[in-house]
């Protein structure tokens, strides 16, 4: 099975986004090696992508706000159908209005919906009218808890058999270590 990835977040470890997608990538290699996982990168691919892991560029016409919905509505899905994947897995809530794969969205919260103050203007209004429309078209979305699922399923209206919680996990870095893995000495 061939999984193509939004690596937009790919570049930012240090943002949740970043984490997430980064951590599934390792969590999949390491879980499943003989999936082909392919990151579609926004305009250049990175150096650190890990052994196994294959990555692609699409070239963005633009940049800021519109490159980015460019980017999800049109490159995205484009590289995914150009690769063949059986699955276009967008880790963030931003997937294509339309696929030639199989679109799995991790949705890890709606906050925008649930909280005024994250509604901002016009721009940020529709961009979630966009993305609330995306979901809908999933074939399946994932999210981090059941809450999260439950506000899913109210405020997008994707019925309940489509959404799957599956909590989040901590890096391997903050587990839990015996006296010989603390001590390197």
């Amino acid at each position: 099975m061939h999984i193509a990835l939004n690596g937009w977040f790919w570049d930012t470890p240090f943002t949740g986004s970043g984490q997430y997608v980064r951590q599934l990538v390792a969590a999949l290699r390491q879980i499943a090696p003989a999936l082909r996982l392919t990151l579609v990168m926004p305009g250049t691919t990175p150096d650190d992508v890990p052994p196994g892991v294959d990555a692609v560029a699409v070239r963005l016409p633009f940049g800021g706000q519109p490159g980015k919905v460019y980017f999800e509505q049109r490159g995205f899905p484009a590289a995914v159908g150009r690769l063949g994947a059986d699955i276009a897995h967008v880790p963030y809530w931003a997937g294509p209005l339309r696929s030639p794969a199989r679109l799995i969205i991790t949705v890890h919260d709606v906050i925008p919906l649930s909280l005024p103050v994250y509604q901002g203007g016009i721009g940020a209004r529709l961009y979630f009218s966009l993305v609330s429309a995306t979901a809908r078209g999933a074939s399946h979305l994932i999210t981090d808890s059941e809450f999260s699922r439950g506000e899913i399923v109210a405020r997008i209206g994707v019925p309940g058999d489509r959404v799957t919680a599956i909590p989040l996990a901590c890096a391997p870095e903050f587990h839990p270590r015996t006296g010989a893995e603390r001590d390197p000495a």
